[in-house]
């Protein structure tokens, strides 16, 4: 199934708000792949030409590079490649995430965070949110996980509670769930917490990327 079939209404809706926003940094649009370079590759949407460097490009651009052809989802910075003259653009980071998903459900995203070379997304939303990425066995959280070029996609909800401490617990133990099953939490006091993991469970991608959601997490390992 074509990885747009989902997404390309709100994608070319993005694409006409890009032509009235004057080449705003963080615009979200769809170009097709116009040439390959050395140092990355150039796109093109209707008149416009657009350059991602190498160490923009989403991580599975690197691992199975797309065809001159190949429509992709781009977005639009705010400084140009001084070799080609064209405009700088991205697909990967926080802001890439966000901004595409902004196109798909507006206003839903709270957090976006990439780990594991950019290769893994995180992204945190309210729970129905959620629930309707996920609905009819997560298609179109696969969709997006293809559009986006990564290698995972895990989507998270908003923490529920009565303060803001017990809200962030919550959304602590949903993100386990989702990214680390195997991690238990051993106290959160405040907005610190201790996670346990098992030594054969370790591994510093997942570690990492718990760190940057949730940065005054604690690990100690038994």
């Amino acid at each position: 199934m074509d990885q747009l079939s989902h997404l390309q209404p709100t994608l070319q809706h993005a694409a006409l708000q890009y032509h009235h926003s004057d080449h705003m940094p963080g615009a979200v649009i769809h170009a097709t792949v116009l040439t390959h370079h050395d140092h990355g590759i150039a796109y093109r949407s209707d008149a416009s030409t657009f350059f991602i460097p190498t160490e923009l490009l989403a991580s599975l651009d690197a691992q199975f590079v797309p065809p001159i052809g190949a429509t992709q989802v781009l977005s639009v910075l705010a400084k140009s490649d001084p070799a080609t003259g064209h405009r700088n653009a991205t697909r990967r980071g926080p802001a890439f995430i966000a901004g595409v998903f902004d196109t798909y459900l507006p206003n839903a995203v709270s957090g976006a965070w990439v780990g594991a070379s950019s290769s893994w997304g995180v992204v945190r939303m309210p729970s129905d949110y959620v629930s309707h990425c996920l609905e009819a066995g997560g298609v179109k959280i696969r969709a997006m996980q293809a559009l986006l070029g990564l290698k995972r996609l895990s989507i998270i909800p908003d923490g529920e509670g009565d303060t803001p401490e017990e809200r962030e617990a919550d959304c602590l133990r949903h993100c386990l769930g989702v990214v680390w099953p195997e991690a238990k939490i051993l106290a959160h006091h405040g907005h610190n917490a201790t996670i346990i993991i098992r030594n054969h469970n370790y591994t510093h991608a997942k570690t990492a990327l718990i760190a940057k959601i949730f940065p005054h997490t604690n690990f100690t390992y038994r």
